[in-house]
């Protein structure tokens, strides 16, 4: 199963509710999840960290269509631990869209927060 994304370009009013019309859309989507999740697989080895991978695919219909991965953090020891991210795939051209370095570093430091939070801490010895 995959979650399908439809971005509405209109403002939440001051007041009361807000009706939303939804186009019919047709969008061929050459590239499949898995191979968006492989790509930026690749992307998040070379460029943040090796303990990363992605989950949740979603598509955002927008112009590019992309999708949207959850970046997660795994530790050997423990499995799955958190997510600490997401990052994106163009569908059509399936280009990795390059994280900007506030959200690299920002993934990095909520990856090394739970890491440190995970380890074991070293007795003191006397």
């Amino acid at each position: 199963m995959m979650e399908i994304i439809y971005e509405y370009a209109e403002n939440w009013p001051q007041s009361g509710p807000m009706q939303v019309t939804v186009p019919s859309v047709t969008v061929d989507i050459p590239v499949s999840p898995d191979t968006a999740r492989r790509r930026a697989n690749g992307y998040l080895g070379v460029h943040i960290g090796l303990l990363l991978g992605t989950s949740n695919p979603r598509l955002v219909v927008g112009d590019p269509p992309i999708w949207k991965l959850a970046v997660d953090l795994h530790l050997p020891s423990v499995g799955y631990v958190s997510q600490v991210g997401t990052i994106a795939v163009d569908a059509i051209s399936g280009d990795v869209i390059p994280a900007t370095q506030e959200t690299i570093q920002s993934i990095k430091d909520r990856a090394h927060d739970l890491i440190v939070h995970f380890s074991p801490t070293a007795e003191p010895t006397s």
